[in-house]
């Protein structure tokens, strides 16, 4: 039964605006653990900080030497096991440093679709900060508005200063020139968000478990203009 069902959540980030969000499925025979690093691989972050959930007033995570002690074993607690209800909340809280803290919600189970790989990301929204940035409030603190039109100026113009380049290259005859900046011109605006590479991801470490997470890239470092 649970190798054949699927439960959605829905993941923000909490007091980060414009808001950055996911939409992950994952089976429910999948464990506590596995949320976990599903959370830390469609964010981007590493899994080198202490995390825990705090679900129905219970506080479930790793334990961790010198850091804080938990009951019980997360790859040991199945998703099934705790019976949500449909728009069921809890948090999830990370680098206790910076204090990360994450709305999840409960949105649905359904039928596994055996054309799929699981887990996946069905949806989502912007690049998650950092995990060591300082948390939500120095985040905030140190955005920067960008609009969109703004941020296709800045790639235009990135474009130009790179074929600006190759002119000042001596080396570069007609020929290679003429290919190497068709190649800039033809440089597409990576998007603040790219689902694809998320499930990349998410595909290469279940496929291997306990793989560690991988650092994800959307395009350049700027803030998102959505």
């Amino acid at each position: 039964m649970e190798a054949t069902v699927v439960y959605r959540f829905h993941i923000a980030l909490r007091d980060v605006s414009p808001k950055v969000w996911r939409r992950v499925e994952l089976t429910a025979g999948s464990s506590l653990a596995d949320l976990q690093r599903v959370i830390q691989l469609s964010l981007g972050w590493s899994d080198e900080y202490q995390h825990r959930f705090c679900i129905r007033n219970h506080y479930l995570g790793a334990s961790r030497p010198g850091g804080l002690l938990f009951f019980g074993d997360p790859e040991t607690m199945m998703l099934s096991q705790f019976a949500f209800r449909l728009h069921e909340r809890f948090t999830y809280e990370y680098n206790f440093f910076d204090a990360w803290l994450l709305d999840i919600r409960f949105e649905s189970e359904h039928a596994l679709d055996p054309k799929r790989q699981y887990p996946r990301c069905v949806a989502g929204a912007r690049r998650a900060p950092l995990e060591d940035s300082g948390g939500a409030e120095i985040f905030m603190d140190r955005q920067i508005t960008e609009t969109p039109a703004a941020r296709k100026r800045r790639h235009a113009e990135c474009k130009l200063r790179d074929i600006a380049k190759l002119l000042e290259d001596p080396a570069l005859d007609d020929i290679a020139f003429s290919a190497r900046s068709r190649v800039i011109l033809g440089r597409r605006l990576k998007p603040d968000f790219d689902r694809r590479a998320v499930n990349d991801v998410l595909d290469a470490a279940f496929r291997t478990p306990r793989r560690q997470p991988q650092e994800l890239g959307y395009g350049d470092s700027h803030p998102s203009d959505h």
